[in-house]
């Protein structure tokens, strides 16, 4: 037996609810009208637009469907999901409402499908109401569920709660609810998914892609790609907002991060971005630079720990190295002080030196009972005896200076050597704590995360514009001047921000 399905979305306060209302009253789908005739030039026409518009249309299985079979009746379930799936966008556009207005297929009761608690609903005045509406205006819909498809699967639904697991479900009502839940969308994607893995578990080698494609159309791809989500996702509240193509996307970050990263702001193409708002490119890109920001924040964080060691051991070399200036110091305090005594020494016996070249030669000699010759023989013996001793005696503190000399110059030599290396220890403990300061300056912006978020974003900038750069000159002589003056208007903004900062 058929059951009735209520569905309560609303249009947020934003303008275009009349644009819906007419669209709604004048919609196909009151009474479908099979068609399997090739789809008409203007269908094909708005379905190019339409992927083109809005790349994120070609996952659904609508679209899939009438590449598959291109019928009027395919291409006009395509462009009326399409339609609906990007309303905020496309109310306003001429052509799209024109299509909606003249669209083929629709049986209605009069001009238009609406009803109400009167006989005859004005479709002008309805529309002026709303016009002048600023509340939110809920849109109730009621759906008929088919046969075959359990409460639970009707109730999943409309409040994106997982169906009950009946035992021993056949193939038939496997299928029957992978239909329904088609028909539903959103949030149905994971229950579509889990269903589509319990057939897969059910039909035998060789079964599953002829099931797939006679039973539920679908892909090989795209059932893979709902299994996945069904297996990846427990929140269904967020495929459901995001639809399936997104929530395929978001399968790149880690479990733990998805629904963070979905309830969040991203830059996008300089304007801030809910992924709700964001294309499937853009999301695409979003994950990318969240994932580059990831690996140069972990190369921060290396550098960081490098900048760390490289720090100590800088502390470490700068205390060997004032160690070693300050014993070289004290060398050249010792050397200094063996140097000076060693000139004491050499100017005191350069003193007794002299004083014994100058001191006169002392004879006494005994004149008893001595003649003049015998005297004069005697003296001069004396002399020579008195002379001799003498000239040893210099030439024996000669000596002495000379050594004394050799030992002073020895020492002044070590004075110079002592100065030298306290020169090379204290150009080298001043090098060292010069470094240090360096490393400890590095470290201190690495540790500062603004500075470091900003080093990671300025290299990542840097790399953007080499890409676009590159991608420009790869451009024909039509666009590349677009280009071109795009990236000039990109440099004057930046130089504004830098001016203003620095103002």
């Amino acid at each position: 037996m058929a059951r009735l399905i209520l569905k309560s979305p609303y249009i947020k306060s934003t303008g275009g609810a009349s644009g819906y209302l007419r669209y709604i009253a004048t919609r196909e789908r009151v009474e479908l009208i099979p068609d399997d005739r090739p789809p008409t030039r203007k269908q094909e026409q708005l379905i190019a637009k339409l992927v083109k518009d809005f790349p994120d249309s070609k996952v659904l299985y609508e679209y899939e469907d009438y590449l598959t079979k291109p019928t009027k009746v395919n291409a006009s379930a395509f462009i009326t999901l399409a339609l609906e799936a990007n309303w905020d966008s496309i109310h306003e556009s001429e052509q799209y409402m024109k299509y909606i207005a003249t669209r083929p297929r629709a049986e209605r009761i009069g001009a238009h499908g609406l009803f109400g608690d009167e006989d005859a609903v004005s479709l002008e005045k309805a529309v002026e109401e709303l016009e002048n509406y600023t509340g939110n205006v809920w849109t109730h819909t009621v759906d008929v569920t088919p046969e075959g498809v359990s409460e639970g699967a009707a109730l999943s639904g409309m409040f994106g709660e997982s169906a009950p697991v009946e035992t021993e479900r056949g193939i038939e009502t496997i299928t029957e609810e992978i239909i329904f839940y088609k028909n539903v969308g959103g949030q149905a994607v994971i229950e579509i998914g889990r269903r589509l893995t319990e057939a897969k578990a059910q039909l035998k080698h060789g079964e599953w892609l002829p099931w797939l494609r006679e039973k539920v159309e679908f892909s090989e791809t795209s059932a893979q790609n709902f299994m996945r989500i069904a297996r990846e996702y427990g929140n269904t509240h967020l495929v459901g907002d995001l639809g399936a193509s997104k929530a395929l996307v978001l399968l790149a970050l880690p479990a733990s991060e998805r629904e963070n990263f979905a309830s969040e702001k991203h830059l996008v193409n300089g304007e801030e971005k809910s992924v709700s708002e964001m294309s499937k490119r853009e999301l695409e890109e979003a994950i990318r630079q969240r994932k580059l920001a990831e690996l140069k924040a972990a190369e921060t964080a290396r550098e960081l720990d490098r900048q760390k060691e490289a720090t100590a051991e800088a502390e470490a070399a700068a205390e060997k190295a004032q160690e070693a200036a300050e014993a070289a110091r004290a060398e050249v305090e010792n050397a200094k002080s063996i140097s000076l005594a060693a000139q004491e020494r050499t100017a005191e016996l350069e003193h007794e030196l002299k004083a014994l070249r100058e001191k006169p030669v002392d004879v006494a000699v005994q004149t008893v009972d001595a003649s003049a010759e015998q005297i004069a023989a005697a003296v001069k013996e004396a002399e020579k005896a008195a002379k001799a001793k003498r000239d040893a005696a210099v030439a024996k503190k000669a000596e002495e200076l000379k050594a004394a000399e050799a030992q002073r110059d020895e020492a002044r030599k070590a004075v110079e050597n002592a100065e030298a290396g306290r020169k090379a220890a204290e150009e080298q403990a001043a090098a060292l704590r010069a470094e240090l300061e360096k490393a400890r300056k590095s470290a201190a912006a690495m540790d500062n995360k603004a500075l470091a978020e900003f080093g990671v974003l300025f290299r990542q900038a840097q790399e953007t514009v080499n890409r676009l750069t590159e991608l420009a000159g790869e451009l024909d002589e039509e666009n590349r001047p677009k280009v071109y003056r795009a990236l000039g208007a990109l440099r004057n903004m930046i130089a504004e921000k830098a001016g203003e900062a620095t103002a």
